[in-house]
């Protein structure tokens, strides 16, 4: 820990930090059950956060103790990863099929719901051993002790979020956010740019993150950017979205062909 950083600044990291941390242990137990599809997500936006908290305020806390915490947070968002994309595409499909009719149509979708849900279950056990890893790591425990120490010194000194450091600092990362989104802007121009839409998405999802840890700094007058980048990030992911089921379709159909041909020799029956 660099012991000349800001004491606001710090501050201010702290408690973003123990607000997360405290989200995310909240989840842990549902994401176990595997009958709560909205626990996963949370768990991921949770873990997120608290990565993008720690790469902005790493230097508040002990890098002995930050090195380790951005690593298991980093291998429980990685590891809920396919658990909440199945979540997803079982959703959307479960919904479509809900309003469909024609048994032409139903069949196929269907077939690709009950491969999803496979997926899924095969997906609980890696999401509940990455769980039981974090749990057993201490590093929630190691993380809320860190930030409530920071708050409370704070506390007691009467310290503000707001300094003329802390503002500064807040810039500084909100100005390479931002320039990481334009960066990507050019590729939206070409609907076939899969790398780059998933980068740009990528980089809104961290330029709204660090709105909403600087946001006691500037106050209201970041309410109408943090709308419009969350705004931009359900954008891009509308268009990732249908990215991957792009993908996820061609792989689908192919399959399918493949195991027809297998047992019927011919595949006539797929419209190419």
């Amino acid at each position: 820990m660099n012991q000349a950083v800001d004491r606001s600044y710090r501050l201010l990291g702290a408690r973003f930090l123990r607000k997360q941390a405290k989200r995310l242990a909240s989840q842990l137990e549902p994401v176990c059950r595997a009958d709560h599809v909205e626990a996963v997500h949370q768990a991921r936006v949770a873990s997120r956060r608290l990565r993008a908290a720690l790469e902005m305020f790493g230097e508040c806390f002990p890098i002995e103790s930050t090195d380790r915490w951005k690593k298991e947070i980093k291998r429980v968002t990685r590891r809920l990863g396919p658990a909440r994309d199945r979540d997803v595409n079982i959703l959307f499909l479960a919904e479509h099929l809900a309003n469909l009719t024609d048994p032409a149509h139903t069949r196929g979708i269907a077939a690709m719901l009950g491969r999803l849900e496979r997926d899924r279950a095969r997906s609980q056990p890696k999401a509940v051993k990455a769980v039981e890893q974090l749990w057993r790591s201490g590093v929630l425990d190691e993380m809320l002790d860190a930030a409530q120490a920071i708050c409370d010194r704070g506390k007691a000194k009467s310290v503000a979020v707001r300094s003329p450091v802390a503002v500064k600092r807040a810039e500084e990362f909100l100005a390479g956010r931002l320039d990481a989104v334009h960066a990507h802007a050019d590729g939206l121009a070409d609907p076939t740019n899969v790398d780059e839409h998933h980068a740009m998405r990528i980089a809104a999802k961290k330029l709204r993150y660090t709105m909403e840890m600087v946001s006691p700094v500037f106050g209201s007058a970041l309410d109408s950017p943090l709308l419009a980048a969350k705004e931009l990030q359900t954008l891009l992911g509308e268009v990732h979205d249908c990215d991957v089921w792009d993908e996820h379709v061609d792989e689908f159909e192919q399959k399918m062909r493949r195991r027809t041909l297998k047992y019927f020799g011919t595949d006539k029956q797929f419209v190419s």
